[in-house]
């Protein structure tokens, strides 16, 4: 018998010396929680014991994560396509129609990490206008994800749509079965354990969108008494109204009344009880991949599409706006070779959460993605190669909102949820900030300008100001704010990789482009995919702000080329603009158009003989002798 033992030791010894290398070969599995809504600022995460215990607590907390910009579907754009919303075109919750599918969204990382191996689930809310009819319905499953549970439409806890798969499945209000967040939950289970269980050396990537704390936040029935008459953070700026130093719509807005107060409190509670099923979800796949052994070989992140205020300036919840409130987000993450209970004051970015997954995956950079990998940042935090890697890493970001609400008779956009109505919007709330943390020089500020009809610029140093009470744009110092408008005009020329450290404006010629007393300008974009251009009022805002490229002429605001709507050449061709060449997919002929200095004409490429021409404000192609296309100038004077 002992020298049975003895010999089935000696066996087991050369078994496990040839299958453990097999195993630790196998690369790391991804998984990431995405909520919807969740603020930092105001404290969401103090309710979310066990994601705290499990992911911060055992990895690495980001002290400083930033949107690239406050709203869902652009948001949720830029960390599929780790692009910022002026480079992926998604600039609004229509979510950037059929275009968004013929070229950024071809790339997204499911896309690279399928390509390497991966097995890929995606649960849950994804864009907003999924599963639309004129997106394709529910059949249309996004390049890359092997695997597909996507939410039709918003966030929605009963009675919704799914796709599973390319199949619509409907789902009512039975909580055992329907309730979203838990179903997502079991979804996932059941992903990791098939997948493991039949493909166990394949890694996989899983990545869950939750409803919650979306409004209307509707939690599960255990947690219908936690958090009963608690109020929501009474901040310097709570109920701070109106504002006549800040933008259009905060001078508008009034203080909330008591009954709104109650309203803004309600959906505060409803925002934590709802977190409780999202707490739950994470220690449920935390301990499934346990089980199955793979814990220790998963990166594992949680976060948020972007913050949310509940009171702030007397608005009683949403997000859209350049405060702090709705800018940060919680980001958390554990994983191997990270070092546990760790935070780091870097600045990182939705755009960067593509490249960094792709790291994690040991799949390069693609190169159109204007992210970088924090990868070595978690992995060196506590090392003294930390300190190298912190001494090049950024201290600044672009963060970009395109407004989604408001008109022209009802100016104050409005938005609801489980508890009444608050204003949110308005047609003249587009605006583009640099946020600035740089330890070493004492700075941290923000520097926002808004595509208005007045330019309108806010600045906070929140060194002083915190709570950004006091605009302080006519008092802050006027070098600083001269480094700060250049520096803007740098990250929003950006694409790629000089999205990281923005080079100089003057590598690149820049128009604004003017003719008969008016400006070429971008006025917006439609579901069909086209953005409308035309001749308006000029004014220095991003919309009348082009690049004249080696091949083409892209505005600024949309980051879209002009472009030839048919290619025919037939005088009178309305003029557009799509998707530059460079994007791929199909070819729309949106490199048409170059600009000649010498002439001052926009010249099309593949017409020849022919040019930019303007009839009652209207772009249209014209042979460039013709009075219609003379008469350009290039007015550019900066931002």
């Amino acid at each position: 018998t002992s020298l049975g033992n003895k010999k089935m030791s000696q066996l087991c010894f050369v078994f496990c010396a040839l299958l453990f290398p097999v195993l630790a070969a196998r690369p790391p599995n991804v998984v990431f929680v995405l909520t919807d809504d969740q603020d930092l600022i105001l404290g969401s995460m103090a309710v979310c014991n066990t994601t705290r215990h499990l992911i911060g607590k055992q990895g690495v907390t980001f002290n400083n994560a930033f949107v690239s910009t406050p709203i869902c579907c652009p948001s949720r754009a830029a960390i599929q396509s780790g692009r910022f919303m002026h480079n992926n075109g998604v600039q609004t919750n229509r979510c950037g129609g059929t275009d968004w599918q013929r070229g950024p969204e071809k790339m997204n990382l499911a896309h690279y990490a399928h390509q390497a191996g991966y097995q890929t689930f995606y649960a849950g809310k994804y864009l907003n206008n999924y599963g639309f009819p004129y997106v394709g319905g529910v059949k249309h499953i996004p390049p890359g994800w092997t695997n597909w549970f996507g939410l039709v439409g918003n966030s929605k806890y009963y009675d919704y749509d799914v796709s599973d798969n390319g199949t619509k499945v409907h789902h009512g209000h039975n909580y055992h079965k329907d309730y979203f967040t838990d179903l997502l939950a079991n979804k996932s289970i059941e992903f990791i354990k098939d997948t493991h269980g039949h493909n166990a050396d394949k890694p996989f990537l899983v990545m869950v969108g939750t409803p919650a704390p979306h409004v209307p936040n509707i939690f599960a029935p255990q947690f219908k008494d936690y958090f009963r008459g608690l109020k929501a953070p009474r901040t310097p700026n709570w109920n701070l109204a109106p504002n006549p130093d800040k933008h259009w719509l905060l001078r508008e807005v009034q203080p909330m009344n008591s009954t709104e107060i109650v309203d803004s409190d309600l959906t505060f509670q409803d925002r934590w009880r709802a977190l409780q099923s999202v707490d739950s979800l994470v220690e449920r796949v935390v301990q499934t991949l346990k089980d199955i052994g793979q814990l220790e070989n998963t990166y594992f992140m949680y976060s948020s599409d972007h913050g949310q205020h509940l009171g702030q300036y007397g608005m009683g919840w949403d997000k859209r706006q350049i405060y702090e409130t709705d800018i940060r987000i919680p980001f958390l993450v554990r994983g191997p070779g990270i070092p546990k209970n760790v935070h780091l004051d870097n600045m990182i970015s939705h755009v960067d959460i593509a490249p960094t997954i792709l790291d994690m995956m040991g799949i390069p950079k693609p190169t159109q993605m204007d992210g970088v990998s924090w990868l070595p940042l978690v992995k060196n935090a506590s090392s003294a190669a930390h300190k190298h890697v912190d001494a090049h890493w950024r201290q600044d970001l672009l963060i970009e909102y395109h407004t989604c609400g408001g008109n022209e008779k009802h100016p104050v956009g409005m938005c609801g949820g489980e508890h009444g109505r608050t204003p949110c919007d308005a047609p003249n709330n587009t605006w583009s900030c640099v946020r600035s943390i740089d330890a070493a020089k004492a700075l941290n500020d923000i520097y926002c300008v808004f595509d208005d009809d007045e330019n309108f610029v806010e600045y906070y140093d929140l060194n002083t100001d915190p709570w950004q009470t006091k605009n302080g744009a006519n008092t802050a110092p006027p070098q600083r704010l001269a480094d700060l408008k250049k520096r803007l005009l740098e990250y929003k020329l950006c694409s790629g990789e000089k999205c990281f450290n923005p080079p100089a404006t003057h590598s690149q010629t820049l128009l604004r482009l003017k003719k008969d007393n008016q400006c070429l300008v971008y006025y917006g974009h439609f579901a069909s995919g086209f953005d409308t251009v035309g001749m308006a009022p000029c004014k220095d805002g991003m919309e009348s702000a082009w690049i004249a490229e080696k091949d083409s002429i892209r505005n600024v605001q949309s980051g879209h080329c002009l472009n030839l709507n048919d290619a025919k050449c037939t005088d009178g061709t309305s003029i557009s603009q799509y998707w530059c060449q460079s994007e791929g997919g199909n070819k729309m002929h949106a490199d048409d158009f170059v600009w000649d200095a010498h002439t001052q004409q926009l010249k099309s490429t593949i017409c020849p003989g022919k040019c930019i021409g303007v009839q009652d404000s209207k772009l249209e192609l014209a042979p460039c002798e013709a009075p219609s296309a003379g008469g350009w100038s290039n007015v550019w004077k900066g931002n």
